[in-house]
């Protein structure tokens, strides 16, 4: 089924806003509703592949190279990632500069508040950062609920055991079941799409429409911009939530607040599926 667009978005280009990560179930949804669209990914992500029968329909779009973060970028985002399993509760990166990976860390973040005409090398450092680990905390969700979901299909490991008697309730059944594995946490979001319209903002032209799977995203935009969310939809198969958003005012300052002037003028559509 093919989304019915509004007049003005009929042949202007989609970009998927914030998400990097696209699970199977939501590839599949996009190439079904949209003739085409372009799924933003920071530098050392690997490049999407979507399957055979959807070449084409999706286009991966990178960062200006001028963004590109150092090429030990992976290096360091391990190293991140194994301060985080062990420091939890502890301010960011101790202050001890032993550790030569975590001190560009700590310098990157330390740096990275600037507001300059031009990104700074630390604050597109601290933006890869943030989408890396925003891909991963999705990605991670979409395999929880796939395994949950296949958990449900089986039987409880105790029937045979017990014999005949009344069936069991589902072992997985009081496990909470995310209604969308593209979801985004209230907390994340203000940093996710700073850091994504911060590395992309340059590279959508003007015209194009924002897509998102997360209801959280359509939230805020909503609450940014004070404007009533659209609630006319159907949860019984593939809808599209529509949300125009005003044109920015003349004396706008595209460096002072990158999501406002990012979301400006554009039109926000919300896939539920």
């Amino acid at each position: 089924m093919t989304i019915d667009l509004p007049p003005t978005m009929k042949d202007a280009p989609i970009f998927l806003c914030p998400h990097s990560f696209l699970s199977g179930d939501a590839e599949e949804q996009l190439c079904n509703s949209f003739k085409a669209v372009a799924i933003c990914r920071p530098w050392h992500l690997e490049a999407f592949e979507p399957a055979e029968n959807h070449k084409g329909a999706i286009r991966v779009v990178r960062p200006p190279e001028t963004l590109k973060p150092p090429s030990d970028f992976r290096r360091l985002l391990s190293e991140y990632r194994l301060w985080m399993r062990q420091n939890l509760g502890r301010a960011p990166i101790s202050s001890d500069r032993g550790d030569e990976a975590t001190w560009h860390i700590r310098k990157a973040l330390r740096q990275s508040g600037k507001n300059d005409s031009t990104p700074t090398d630390a604050q597109a450092f601290k933006w890869h950062l943030i989408l890396h680990l925003a891909y991963e905390l999705e990605e991670s969700q979409s395999a929880a609920d796939q395994m949950l979901l296949q958990m449900r299909t089986q039987s409880s490991p105790l029937e045979e055991a017990l014999g005949e008697g009344p069936p069991l309730s589902g072992l997985w059944d009081d496990l909470a079941h995310s209604t969308s594995t593209h979801r985004i946490e209230e907390r994340h979001l203000p940093n996710v799409l700073e850091a994504w319209f911060g590395l992309f903002g340059s590279c959508i032209p003007k015209g194009a429409g924002l897509l998102t799977l997360s209801p959280e995203v359509l939230n805020y935009a909503s609450e940014l911009f004070e404007i009533e969310p659209p609630r006319s939809f159907s949860a019984d198969s593939n809808s599209c939530r529509v949300l125009e958003l005003p044109l920015p005012p003349f004396d706008a300052n595209p460096e002072k607040d990158v999501i406002w002037t990012g979301f400006a003028g554009r039109t926000l559509m919300l896939l539920t599926y």
